[in-house]
């Protein structure tokens, strides 16, 4: 069973977004064996943003698996369909046992995060939290995982 860890900075704190987090996680567990991960968000009221996102990056690096095919999201990362993404975890999962996706916190994510990354992508050109962010990832993991699975829960 693939195994698909998301990565995301700071914790959920909405009680409808953890809602829906452990809805889409029950529905992911089906088809991947699934790990979410929250580092630690830097106290980035008191400091500048670059120093900020560099203290989230190295919270980030230490979560990476250096076997895993790693995916940041970006809203200047490539858009795919859910099919796209189907397809996308069908061909990686031929090459990895594990696929991990990072989200960033709320300046983003350090230029040492991307460089590691082996593919950046956008959920939306839109911004959205983490939070959000972290559910619509899950719905979307969902849904190409049904495809692959032949489940008509895409249509």
């Amino acid at each position: 069973m693939l195994a698909i860890d998301i990565i995301t900075v700071g914790k959920i704190k909405s009680p409808w977004v953890k809602e829906g987090v452990e809805y889409y996680r029950k529905l992911v567990g089906k088809y991947a064996e699934l790990t979410l991960i929250h580092v630690k968000e830097a106290d980035n009221a008191r400091m500048k943003p670059e120093k900020a996102m560099f203290i989230e990056g190295e919270n980030i690096l230490d979560q990476l698996d250096d076997d895993a095919y790693s995916i940041a999201l970006d809203v200047r990362g490539e858009s795919l369909s859910s099919e796209q993404l189907s397809r996308l975890l069908e061909n990686k999962k031929r090459d990895y046992s594990r696929i991990q996706f990072v989200i960033g916190g709320a300046y983003g994510l350090d230029i040492a995060v991307k460089a590691d990354m082996d593919m950046e992508l956008s959920l939306s050109r839109m911004t959205f939290t983490h939070e959000l962010a972290e559910v619509i990832l899950l719905e979307q993991l969902y849904r190409a995982l049904s495809i692959s699975a032949g489940s008509k829960y895409h249509k």
